[in-house]
């Protein structure tokens, strides 16, 4: 039917416009009789409502921002994957936002979170000191916000998915211990980064428990990259007395260890044995394949915007605390008992 209009269908339902304006955008304030007639009706005339209108009454973009502080992270890549697909399943679209969130002022990050032109944000980073002062601050933007990493204590009640990266940590470092390893060095992300620290602490427990040092002298901060991995492992593997093995806090880092113990002359893992965190695509194209922890990415990313849908629809429930999804060990190549 040509020109079909809200009156054509409020009259072909016997109901009045308002009822089929409210049917439209608010379904739960109508009875289930009347919007079943009023469906009916849309789908007898061929009605297409205007869908920008509708939503600019109810306040809504049907757009969610994702913040994150590169656009090139493997994990970061990953769990946008997941974001998208249930974004366009939820009828969403997604913009993405790179910002360099550990050096972001206060007044960024108000700007940030009062931004109206989405009707959520996602945030794939860990959130720094100025970020949590505007996210504890009970006059912050409502803005409904979930997060995809760590978050520090003072974040405890918001809304976000990850791991459980103390446990995971803790696990990488038992398979080296398993496998005979008693000198162990790490390589972490960065120092200040609630997601760097819950790993070291995992590291450092499973050392703890199983009886054996952790020195200062092979721990090292490789800023999450390639070139910090590759410039901690020189300073750890330079030292002397080396470790045996390095647990690096991504695989990017692992990547990086990996390029230097080659430039040393070392052999993976007949002298070192290195561990990855992550399991990017590249991880088993290394050489040798890279043994790490696997995190489901994109199940996260799915999840995550599940969350941010159901606070945006006023689900109260989805704003409490954390969603632990299960991490797994990926074993390759790169670890072995050590050298005789």
């Amino acid at each position: 039917m040509p020109d079909v209009s809200n009156k054509d269908v409020a009259k072909l339902a016997g109901v009045s416009i308002a009822t089929v304006s409210r049917t439209l955008n608010f379904p739960h304030k109508v009875s289930d009789a009347t919007r079943r007639r009023v469906e009916d009706a849309i789908k007898a005339t061929g009605y297409q409502p205007n869908s920008v209108a509708r939503n600019f009454r109810r306040g809504r973009t049907n757009i969610v921002t994702v913040v994150l502080p590169s656009i090139g992270d493997p994990f970061a890549a990953g769990v946008m994957r997941g974001i998208q697909a249930a974004a366009a399943e939820n009828g969403y679209s997604v913009y993405v936002e790179e910002k360099p969130l550990q050096s972001m002022t206060r007044d960024e990050f108000d700007t940030l979170l009062g931004s109206r032109q989405a009707d959520g944000m996602i945030v794939i980073a860990s959130i720094p000191s100025e970020g949590v002062k505007v996210l504890t601050d009970e006059n912050r933007p409502s803005l409904p916000v979930v997060i995809a990493c760590e978050t520090p204590p003072e974040l405890a009640a918001m809304p976000r998915v990850h791991i459980d990266n103390f446990g995971a940590a803790h696990e990488a470092t038992d398979l080296l211990i398993s496998n005979g390893h008693k000198h162990i060095g790490m390589i972490y992300g960065l120092s200040e980064s609630p997601l760097t620290i819950a790993r070291v602490n995992g590291f450092r427990a499973a050392l703890q428990k199983a009886g054996l040092d952790s020195r200062e002298d092979w721990l090292a901060e490789g800023y999450r990259t390639l070139a910090g991995g590759r410039d901690a492992a020189k300073t750890i593997l330079n030292n002397g007395s080396r470790p045996t093995a390095i647990f690096c806090g991504n695989d990017d880092m692992a990547f990086g260890c990996l390029h230097q113990a080659r430039l040393l002359g070392l052999k993976v893992p007949d002298d070192l044995s290195v561990m990855g965190f992550d399991n990017i695509q590249f991880a088993e194209m290394t050489d040798p394949p890279l043994t790490t922890v696997s995190q489901p990415v994109e199940e996260i990313g799915t999840r995550i915007l599940t969350r941010l849908c159901s606070l945006i629809n006023g689900d109260s429930t989805s704003e409490q605390g954390a969603e632990v999804v299960s991490h797994e060990l990926v074993i390759r190549d790169s670890v072995a008992p050590p050298p005789q």
